[in-house]
């Protein structure tokens, strides 16, 4: 059933990660699943219903009653192995557990988990001449567990890393999109480089290079957010280096 649903654009989900109940918990074959589907398709993960509803500490003897913290610290651990792609914290108590006893796993989850994706080095020209060829060399990196899902059915693959040539308000004047360039290839603490050529065709003048992740569907507009500390411009491009075209 999971494989013709997987087949139908399903994504995964558990709701008892972190449970280790012999009968219905997340237990070897679970994980086992999880890991055949790591960078192939997004893990959603449950917080458990742990405060008022399920005895949890006789599950497994690691949880301490009255201790809903060993919970969450499994659930956490569970959902690093598993690369999960979002942390889902339930509602009302569930979600007051999390930010009271374990807000330092959130806070982790926010650093870590997911996709957290950038351009690491960048090799861009200064001048280019109207109407001819300049390279582009560029790297990324994913710094989180999980994976730009690009490759889901539903999106078919319409996320790409483009570069633009922007005008002193920020905006994009012309954008130059790298098709061989997958971002849901990019897998944590892998190094991905591309080279890329590209012509512009607009009138001479000083622009600023620009970078982001576009939406194919959406006339190529900035659609992921890049894990940088640099504010994008209100067109939501990041703002790179000076370029003079002749």
């Amino acid at each position: 059933m999971l494989d013709a649903a997987i087949r139908n654009g399903y994504c995964l989900r558990s709701d008892a990660i972190g449970m280790n109940n012999a009968e219905w918990g997340y237990n070897s074959w679970e994980k086992a699943f999880a890991r055949t589907w790591n960078y192939k398709l997004p893990i959603l993960m449950e917080g458990g219903w742990i405060v008022s509803q399920h005895s949890y500490w006789n599950d497994d003897k690691k949880y301490r009653r009255d201790h809903p913290e060993d919970v969450r610290q499994g659930e956490f651990d569970d959902s690093k192995e598993a690369r999960v792609n979002m942390m889902d914290f339930r509602v009302g108590d569930e979600t007051e557990s999390w930010f009271k006893t374990s807000f330092n796993l959130v806070k982790r989850f926010i650093a870590e988990g997911g996709y957290r994706l950038y351009p690491d080095k960048l090799s861009l020209p200064t001048a280019i001449k109207g109407g001819q060829t300049a390279t582009i060399g560029h790297r990324w990196r994913n710094v989180g567990w999980g994976y730009l899902p690009n490759n889901l059915q539903q999106w078919n693959y319409k996320y790409k890393v483009a570069f633009a040539l922007l005008d002193r308000n920020g905006e994009p004047v012309q954008v130059f999109v790298d098709k061989e360039c997958e971002p849901s290839h990019w897998q944590e603490g892998n190094p991905y480089d591309y080279r890329f050529n590209v012509s512009p065709s607009v009138s001479a003048g000083e622009y600023t290079w620009g970078v982001a992740i576009v939406n194919t569907r959406d006339d190529n507009k900035p659609g992921i957010k890049l894990a940088l500390s640099s504010k994008p411009a209100q067109s939501g491009w990041i703002a790179l280096s000076k370029v003079r075209v002749d």
